[in-house]
């Protein structure tokens, strides 16, 4: 993503993966290091941005999804895909690049950040769902307003 773009480019797999048994190492190799790593990287290149803001966004991310999972799992008859998609998640989140980027409940896969995405200083922004604060922080008159 270079300066003045307002959103991440598409990710997309070059080609896909062997087909192989779903697990956290394999899960984390495809996702974690072969794009979320990358991708990182190229942001910061790109301009300032917080390595635990980003991991934030991951770890919220993974939570949201496996939460869908789980939904979508219990609401077709599956209750074993949701439950095996909510230990490879708590799997996941034991990985130190994820274990502090927040709170999971294993039992609904419910999450609290431990870091601000700062979308609530965004024009019309509020909190996340999962936010870290539990309204949005003032601001002091020493912080510039962006356009």
């Amino acid at each position: 993503m270079g300066r003045g773009l307002s959103s991440p480019d598409d990710l997309w797999l070059a080609k896909p993966p062997r087909m192989l048994p779903a697990t956290a190492d394999r899960i984390r190799e495809v996702v974690q290091y072969g794009h979320l790593v990358p991708l990182a990287d190229a942001l910061r290149r790109g301009g300032r941005i917080s390595s635990p803001l980003l991991w934030g966004n991951a770890g919220s991310a993974l939570a949201g999804a496996a939460r869908e999972l789980h939904a979508w799992a219990r609401k077709n008859g599956r209750p074993e895909v949701g439950e095996r998609a909510l230990a490879l998640t708590a799997e996941l989140f034991r990985h130190p690049g994820l274990r502090t980027t927040g709170v999971l409940s294993r039992g609904d896969a419910s999450f609290r950040r431990r870091s601000c995405c700062l979308y609530y200083r965004c024009p019309s922004g509020g909190l996340c769902g999962d936010c870290v604060f539990d309204r949005p922080p003032r601001r002091s008159s020493a912080q510039p307003v962006s356009e």
